[in-house]
């Protein structure tokens, strides 16, 4: 019951095979049949080839309706695009021209050059885009992208969704690299935003991040929330960084770690194997990397002054520090572009003065600079000067009184 109708057809056997198109190659199975020219139905079960140069290599139940569509085999899948392809599964639809889908079942491939490499329920219905697997995701923008995963969303143009759960990227060039219901950009534009995993975050913002954690909000431009729990930071917050639980921002260019009923401690160059984080702000094990110094809970800062810290003590010739005290130029000024004003030497006259402060790379101290300890420890040693002399003096006015006593009682 094999059937070779048109010109230059080719029937190699099987049952209830139709080779009705020109030059149309049907190879063998039952009930195949190919109708466009040059199509060709290798075998197996009701198959069909019927756009011109279509293939169906075998399976059940496939229809290559495009021009050069390709079905490899599988059952029940469509390639209703000119040059579409489907390599196997079920139940798959490659509608669009040159769209592929590779496997899996009831995934649909809708647009041009659109791809769905496997998984189950999967469609990538708009131009160059691309789903590699999955279950039941939704990829309708340009050159868009989804790596696996579960009823992830992507919305615009060159967005990516890596995977996870339910997460959707809405914004042109946003990203989800996983995670679970987390959002991405806006519609509005290019928003380019980025959220790294966790749970409930959104990014919004253009180029807005939230690196992770759960229930963190970004809506501001540039800005980052490196993860942590619930932190927010509005459209006011542009230019900003946070981190914690709770923290909430409303203003540009601000960090802000952790929060007032949540505080935390951040450490500079020390950890917990170096003696731990003590202090809101704690810096440091030694000479090379701050010695421990340390901002109190108060807000006092507490650099490092115990003698086990120091070496090399030097005595000070006092008459000598009052006199390059009376000598150095101490006035009133402003930082240059602010409103900041400040009374006290300048770094160049002090530190020439004194001989204090680091040194440099060419061999000479930095004088761009001063330590609030240096400026304090030469106040103090000059005030120790002071009351020295002041105590001779007064002895010395003790001695002249009682001479004076003296004389007078001689009378």
């Amino acid at each position: 019951s094999n059937t070779a109708s048109a010109t230059g057809a080719t029937l190699g056997g099987g049952l209830s095979n139709t080779a009705s198109g020109p030059y149309a190659t049907l190879g063998g199975g039952g009930y195949n049949t190919a109708s466009g020219n040059n199509a060709t139905v290798g075998g197996g079960d009701n198959n069909t080839a019927s756009g011109n140069l279509a293939t169906v290599g075998g399976g059940g139940s496939n229809i290559a309706s495009g021009r050069a569509a390709t079905i490899g085999g599988g059952q029940n899948n469509t390639a209703s695009g000119d040059s579409a392809t489907i390599t196997g599964g079920a139940n798959n639809t490659a509608s669009g021209e040159g769209s592929t889908i590779a496997g899996g079942s009831k995934n649909t491939s809708s647009s041009n050059v659109t791809t769905v490499g496997g998984g189950r329920e999967n469609t990538a219905s708009y131009t160059g885009a691309t789903i590699a697997g999955g279950y039941s995701n939704d990829a309708t923008g340009w050159y868009s992208m989804i790596g696996g995963g579960q009823a992830n969303t992507v919305e615009e143009q060159y967005a990516t969704v890596g995977g996870g759960f339910s997460n959707n990227a809405m914004g042109r060039w946003s990203t989800i690299a996983g995670g679970s219901q987390n959002a991405a950009g806006n519609q509005s534009g290019d928003t380019a935003a980025f959220v790294g995993g966790g749970s409930y975050n959104a990014a919004i913002a253009m180029f807005g991040t939230v690196c992770g954690g759960h229930g963190n909000y970004n809506e501001g431009t540039y800005s980052v929330i490196c993860g942590g729990y619930k932190d927010t930071l509005t459209s006011g917050a542009d230019y900003s960084l946070t981190f914690g639980n709770g923290v909430y921002l409303d203003t540009s260019y601000r960090v802000s770690f952790f929060d007032g009923a949540n505080s935390g401690k951040l450490g500079i160059n020390r950890d917990d194997r170096e003696g731990g984080i003590n202090h809101p702000i704690h810096v440091g094990t030694d000479a090379t990397n701050g010695n421990g110094a340390h901002l109190t809970a108060g807000g006092i800062w507490n650099p490092p002054s115990s003698r086990l810290f120091k070496e090399d003590f030097q005595s000070l010739d006092g008459e000598e520090l009052l006199l390059k005290i009376i000598n150095m130029p101490v006035q009133a000024w402003e930082y240059k572009n602010s409103d900041e004003r400040h009374i006290g030497p300048v770094a160049e006259d002090f530190v020439e003065a004194f001989d204090v402060g680091t040194v440099r790379e060419d061999g000479a101290r930095e004088n761009k600079y001063l330590a609030s300890v240096d400026v304090a420890g030469v106040a103090l040693a000059g005030v120790k000067e002071l009351i020295q002399q002041n105590q001779e003096l007064r002895q010395t006015i003790e001695e002249l009184k009682q001479r004076i006593a003296e004389l007078e009682r001689g009378k």
